[in-house]
């Protein structure tokens, strides 16, 4: 494997690399902000995993089993994941992880689903 050579970065390179790093840092558009997941999804804290739903008892974002006495989030389209990893999810996207739907309605978020079954 071919090592790449260092050298030093100008000026204008530095410029550029940190306005675009401060531009994602800062101009997140896609994500939820706190207000939006509180005012569109469910927070509650599980009694009885084994009255969940089988599809419901493993939190699909970070694996792992939901236990008694966790906080959940359910989103609009009732899909439930640890109340933690949902809002660190949707801080990123309003996309749910599973099915992609918007949490806040909007049809743009399963567009591109729609979009990709080849359907006019």
């Amino acid at each position: 494997m071919r090592r790449l050579q260092a050298r030093e970065i100008t000026p204008l390179e530095l410029l550029i690399l940190r306005e675009f790093v401060d531009h994602l840092q800062h101009n997140n558009h896609n994500g939820a902000t706190p207000r939006d997941i509180e005012r569109t999804t469910a927070s509650w804290v599980v009694e009885d995993p084994s009255k969940l739903p089988e599809e419901l008892r493993c939190c699909t974002v970070c694996l792992e089993e939901i236990e008694q006495g966790q906080k959940v989030r359910t989103l609009p389209c009732l899909h439930t994941f640890h109340a933690g990893c949902a809002e660190e999810w949707l801080k990123k996207k309003k996309l749910c992880p599973l099915c992609q739907f918007s949490i806040d309605g909007d049809a743009s978020g399963s567009a591109a689903l729609e979009g990709s079954s080849g359907a006019p």
